[in-house]
């Protein structure tokens, strides 16, 4: 369908469901159109769903959204729990709980074949000797590069060596999958500090560095080829001064989501309690190598409950937050101060994505998932929703007015 089809009026959120529960998701665009990339799944074999990695079309139909799996990959007894992919949807990395990560290749003919054997990304810590804990929670993939972080919070960044034959061989019209060469993946370069898990990964727009947030209260900036640590971002600077201390003090205070403006001059973070309510912080970045300093230039309240997702519009201007209570929050990027919310799943939005640019799709640019097993698509755009109410109210006084009248 066209995307020109679409009313860029009517942008109520629109409810797709799928198959299971919603960990991660991605709004991409491949081949220009856009598309949802998302993992989901039940568990184990005996719960009977799937655990599956999709990438979904966008399209419309009769002037209606339409939304259509367009390839998935069965990820077996693995819970697949994150996911990314490069500019085009060519690779699809997928984190696993159990702490492997496996990279698919997309054929032309939209077709996902595996590339890599399960590298190990997610280790044994000694509070959890078993490895039961191990899962790859984030990844962030941009060129030659994939950064994977997990339960350990050890941020690794893994080079992909053999990209550019491996591309090659996956956009050929005719290809087949069988002559798509395996992917050749480097030793990961270790950047060591964080001392919990890590709960979010994210380069900037040149892939020169890599951010990373964690439940130890701080976001960390690294330098994405050495690893070397350029600065640590504790999360207690960001949080007003006169904030009720959790039980247990400030090491309470979690990082759960962090994001580069797109000119790689700022991050946005989150942070929150266990419970309570969560605050958005800018950091301005200065200099480069060892000389990088960052300082808090903005925090605002994002929610009174915890927010453990967050993303940046491709402009810079928005950034929209998805919180434990379902509710999806818009604020402007630079004063951090709220446009709007609104109430899009039943359960806790797990995961959030701003549409890149250089694709549209009428005036939807925001696609959230959920346990609820819904993906829902909503806009930015537009002031709060009490307006639109009203105008229904109003609409419907006056149908009934006209009708007791006739009658």
């Amino acid at each position: 369908g066209n995307m020109s089809t679409l009313p860029s009026s009517d942008v109520r959120p629109r409810y797709f469901p799928v198959p299971s529960p919603v960990f991660k998701l991605r709004f991409v665009s491949r081949k220009g159109a856009p598309h949802v990339l998302y993992c989901g799944g039940g568990g184990s074999s005996k719960s009977g769903v799937r655990n599956t990695v999709v990438l979904a079309s966008l399209s419309s139909e009769g002037g209606e959204p339409k939304f259509e799996t367009k390839a998935s990959a069965d990820t077996g007894d693995k819970l697949c729990v994150s996911v990314a992919a490069d500019a085009d949807v060519d690779l699809v990395a997928a984190g696993m709980h159990g702490g492997s990560v496996v990279v698919y290749g997309c054929t032309a003919q939209d077709e996902l074949v595996v590339l890599t054997e399960g590298l190990e990304a997610d280790l044994p810590t000694k509070e959890d000797p078993k490895g039961e804990e191990c899962a790859v929670e984030c990844m962030a993939l941009h060129g030659k590069k994939l950064a994977t972080g997990g339960n350990d919070g050890v941020l690794r960044v893994w080079a992909l060596e053999n990209q550019a034959a491996v591309l090659s061989a996956l956009q050929k019209e005719a290809g087949a999958k069988e002559d798509v060469p395996k992917l050749k993946v480097g030793s990961a370069v270790e950047c060591k500090g964080h001392r919990g898990p890590i709960t979010d990964v994210a380069f900037d727009a040149a892939g020169a560095r890599v951010c990373s947030a964690s439940k130890d209260a701080t976001v960390r900036l690294w330098d994405a080829t050495s690893g070397a640590a350029l600065c640590d971002l504790p999360a207690t600077t960001g949080l007003p001064s006169g904030l009720p201390a959790n039980k247990g003090g400030v090491g309470k205070v979690m990082c759960r989501a962090c994001v580069f403006s797109p000119d790689g001059m700022s991050v946005l973070a989150v942070q929150s309690g266990g419970r309570g309510a969560s605050y958005a912080t800018r950091w301005e970045i200065t200099g480069e190598g060892e000389a990088t300093d960052v300082s808090v230039t903005k925090v605002g309240k994002l929610s009174n409950d915890p927010v453990p997702c967050l993303s940046i519009s491709a402009d810079g201007k928005v950034v929209a937050a998805g919180d434990v209570e379902g509710h999806v929050t818009i604020l402007n990027a630079t004063s951090l101060a709220k446009v709007k919310s609104m109430p899009l799943h039943g359960l806790p939005v797990t995961t959030i994505s701003m549409i890149p640019g250089g694709t549209a799709f009428g005036g939807f640019d925001i696609a959230t998932g959920s346990a609820d097993k819904r993906v829902v698509i909503s806009s930015s755009k537009g002031g709060g929703s009490i307006m639109t109410y009203l105008g229904i109210l109003l609409l419907l006084i006056l149908v009934f007015l006209v009708k007791t009248t006739v009658l």
